[in-house]
């Protein structure tokens, strides 16, 4: 009966470390992601400041990538708070 609850003790000790071990990851990779959209938003941000509002360029950086560069933020803000 002892082997049994060793077992058992080892069991939920084995699957609070994997729960641990998958948060963590998933933690360490929603900041990837949230810096990869950052570095995404800078970029869009710095080339509308320098090109002219004069073409369709202009346009598809400033809705095409900001919204591509948030739709990343959001999504590594999601693997951090889950």
């Amino acid at each position: 009966m002892e082997n049994f609850e060793v077992e058992i003790i080892d069991a939920k000790i084995i699957a609070d470390n994997n729960k641990k071990e998958i948060s963590e990851r998933r933690t360490k990779r929603g900041f990837k992601f949230m810096a990869l959209g950052a570095i995404i938003l800078l970029g869009g941000c710095i080339s509308n400041l320098i090109m002219p509002s004069m073409n369709d360029t202009y346009n598809y950086i400033l809705y095409g990538v900001t919204s591509i560069g948030a739709s990343i933020v959001f999504y590594g803000l999601y693997c951090v708070l889950e």
